[in-house]
């Protein structure tokens, strides 16, 4: 009998070990055209993460942010611009100290790298490239195993672009990279294990989904989801056994409560009576600043704290949790909603070309669905998309409100283009829901996630751009299926 290998999950182990062979090799390739630089700006998040794994593997407590070594041994390097008397103040006088502000899995895993080769960031980023590369290279197989139509093709095809596209997350001294490789983790480990009914299998997912918020409190909403999905259908619908549920939530509290009472019993010694610490103190902090007077373009302000005439500087405001805050803020003036959200997501969730892929390719595979003998309305599309390509991204550019012109094109675009792009998603859930394949729920339930983190904070491609494998899935997905069906005689035009 003849069988496509390309097709189905059905293929043989030793073809899915040559194939992940072949894709480790050319990332190999790949990461052998780039050097990386052996010192860390000190500046932004990554001094904060570099100067608390060097002073773990120097025995100053963990996690311990500042300079408690001479400052060579930190390997910071000046930003240009930055006046470095100033930068150095700071360093030492706002940065010293315990530091629970950050998560604890990425600092310590940059200790780990430096423990056993040295304080050396360009083998940090190295290892980095390497593990994005080693994750990446499980997309064919994590096709197949989502029983994609072409499934190995897809995943190779979305591997290669994955790397173009995603591989400057290992160039930085910054967590993106292992969350990346930690969603690439989630994802297999929740096809594989997740239709199995064993309590092993659930308490390995509950120990990663633990891993997961002490890496970055980004996944917090998706897991609460999950957690309520679980006890639903073992206490309301009796669908799934309820040990289940029990080890799923169990492998989460075990993962968790260690790092939760060493936080809380550190930060005693130095801050008596301070807030308990579940995971991180950093929430209330990115919610304000993500929601305030000077947040309009949807990015992060944290400065409003800096000007005694912000909302939040009244009495009557500050004295509420962070959550009443901001409710507060767009309570009196509810004019800005619209304007803030849609910043948001023109920030955040029109900001990669992942994101424009999965767009464009959505609106393409709705339209040959939906008027299978109007091959011309593809054209639009099809331009858009090539102009894109041809120009660099001036397009994508616009869109995201980069215009130089004065004409505030973006601003005149971002409510239409926002109203048709979840029109379409509609229309593509609805045909999806009526044909054999559908991508995993976790998938589009991370997707959604981080819909959300960018609704309640604030926009940024860095954050979303950690699930743009996804996105490069699907809108691969989406042109197989189109050519298939311009193979099959469907789309003949008039």
């Amino acid at each position: 009998m003849k069988f496509n290998y390309f097709k189905g999950r059905y293929l043989s182990s030793g073809l899915h070990l040559v194939v992940y062979v072949v894709c480790v090799c050319f990332g190999l390739l790949f990461m052998s055209q780039y050097r990386f630089s052996d010192t860390v700006p000190l500046a932004g998040d990554e001094w904060e993460y570099q100067s608390i794994a060097v002073n773990l593997i120097h025995d100053h407590g963990f996690p311990v942010s500042g300079c408690y070594e001479d400052s060579s041994v930190y390997k910071f390097r000046y930003q240009p611009g930055v006046n470095a008397d100033q930068t150095w103040h700071n360093f030492y006088d706002k940065g010293r100290g315990y530091d629970f502000y950050r998560n604890p899995v990425y600092p310590f895993f940059v200790a780990a790298v430096y423990r056993i080769c040295g304080v050396s960031p360009d083998i940090l980023r190295l290892v980095q490239f390497l593990l994005l590369i080693l994750a990446g290279s499980l997309l064919p197989y994590l096709c197949c195993r989502m029983s994609l139509p072409r499934g190995m093709l897809i995943g190779m095809m979305a591997y290669v672009a994955f790397l173009i596209l995603d591989h400057s997350y290992a160039s930085e001294v910054m967590c993106e990279a292992l969350i990346v490789v930690y969603t690439i983790a989630f994802v297999w480990a929740y096809v594989v294990l997740g239709h199995r009914q064993r309590m092993s299998d659930a308490f390995v997912l509950g120990v990663m989904m633990g891993i997961g918020l002490l890496l970055k409190n980004y996944f917090l909403p998706l897991f609460i989801f999950i957690a309520a999905y679980e006890l639903y259908l073992a206490f309301i619908s009796k669908k799934a056994p309820k040990s289940n549920v029990l080890s799923l939530i169990m492998g989460i509290i075990l993962t968790i409560l260690p790092w939760s009472i060493y936080a809380n019993h550190e930060l005693d010694k130095v801050k008596p009576g301070h807030a308990v610490i579940l995971i991180t103190s950093q929430g209330d902090d990115v919610l304000l600043g993500s929601n305030n007077e000077y947040s309009s373009d949807g990015l992060w302000h944290p400065e409003w704290s800096s000007y005694p005439g912000s909302f939040y500087d009244r009495p009557e405001i500050k004295a509420h949790a962070g959550w009443w805050q901001t409710c507060s803020f767009y309570y009196h003036d509810p004019a800005s909603v619209p304007y803030y959200f849609s910043s948001k997501i023109m920030m955040g969730l029109f900001a990669t070309w992942s994101q424009l892929a999965f767009y464009l390719s959505v609106l393409s595979y709705v339209i040959v669905n939906k008027v299978k003998r109007r091959l011309l309305l593809l054209i639009p599309v099809i331009a858009l998309a090539v102009v894109a390509l041809a120009t660099g991204g001036h397009i994508h550019s616009l869109l995201i409100g980069i215009a130089d012109s004065g004409l505030n094109i973006h601003h005149r675009l971002r409510y239409p283009l926002i109203a048709i792009t979840i029109a379409t998603l509609w229309m593509y859930f609805r045909i999806q829901v009526r044909q054999a394949y559908r991508l995993p729920y976790i998938c589009w339930s991370l997707l959604a996630n981080f819909v959300l983190l960018t609704l309640i904070f604030y926009g940024n491609s860095r954050i979303t751009g950690v699930v743009d494998f996804i996105c490069l899935i699907v809108a691969f997905y989406n042109c197989s299926e189109i050519i298939s069906m311009l193979r099959q005689g469907r789309l003949q035009g008039k």
